[in-house]
């Protein structure tokens, strides 16, 4: 009986233990894919974690060279405006420079003109033209008719245009440059000119345009380019001059 029951627990032990290895055994079986998938996917999502970690800084890496670039450009432009501000300061430097350099001109101060001088009495006729300075070139030459005339003609009041005395007898004009020479009515544009009357048969008179005349002047009707003051109309020296022809040249 007793080995009976021996034999039964061996085998009972033997089954049992039997049972555990079988277990333990399909355990390992069932367990081992599932393991396996799961180191699989914690290697895939490690890898994929690591991908994006990486990615991330790439993305960083490009974002800090992405800001040096702009804040290179921002320091280039900088530089840009600063040597154009300098170009334009340059510039108008030399401009206040040249300004500077450039002389300011003078005023142009205008000649005094000469107030004609009015002639002083010389009743005796004491004509004595400057020989020296009365024969030297003319600058203008005209011709035409050459009358007399005195202080006491109709409309005449005793003084020529440029304000001489001319009664008692003064005839001359005592000129600085050319000595004391006779008194001539002419054109305007002539006015207080020194002229050389040369006519045919005469010596050549030398005179100063001081008086004007209706009829006396240049592309007039008469033809009367100069009137030869007499101490009077009708004395016997204008009556004999009468009218001549001459060749009137300008001196000044």
């Amino acid at each position: 009986m007793n080995k009976f029951l021996n034999i039964v627990l061996k085998g009972l032990v033997t089954a049992f233990v039997l049972v555990l290895t079988g277990g333990f055994i399909a355990l390992n079986i069932k367990t081992s894919p599932s393991t396996s998938m799961v180191l699989v996917s914690s290697s895939v999502v490690n890898s994929l974690r690591m991908n994006n970690n990486s990615k991330k800084e790439e993305a960083k890496v490009e974002e800090v060279k992405l800001e040096e670039e702009v804040v290179e450009l921002k320091e280039e432009e900088k530089k840009d405006d600063k040597e154009e501000e300098k170009k334009e300061e340059n510039k108008e430097e030399k401009v206040e420079e040249k300004k500077e350099e450039t002389p300011t001109p003078e005023p142009i101060q205008e000649q005094p003109k000469e107030e004609p001088k009015q002639s002083a009495p010389n009743p005796n006729g004491n004509y004595s033209p400057n020989t020296e300075t009365t024969s030297g070139a003319a600058t203008d030459t005209f011709s035409g008719l050459v009358t007399a005339y005195g202080p006491d003609c109709r409309g005449c009041g005793g003084y020529t245009r440029l304000g001489d005395n001319v009664m008692n007898g003064n005839i001359y004009y005592n000129h600085p440059t050319y000595g004391t020479i006779r008194i001539v009515a002419g054109d305007y544009s002539i006015l207080n000119k020194v002229v050389r009357i040369s006519i045919n048969g005469l010596d050549p008179i030398i005179a100063i345009v001081r008086d004007t005349g209706g009829d006396i002047g240049f592309n007039k009707p008469k033809g009367i380019v100069l009137d030869l003051l007499f101490p009077s109309e009708n004395s016997p020296e204008a009556a004999n001059f009468g009218q001549r022809m001459a060749t009137v040249e300008v001196l000044n």
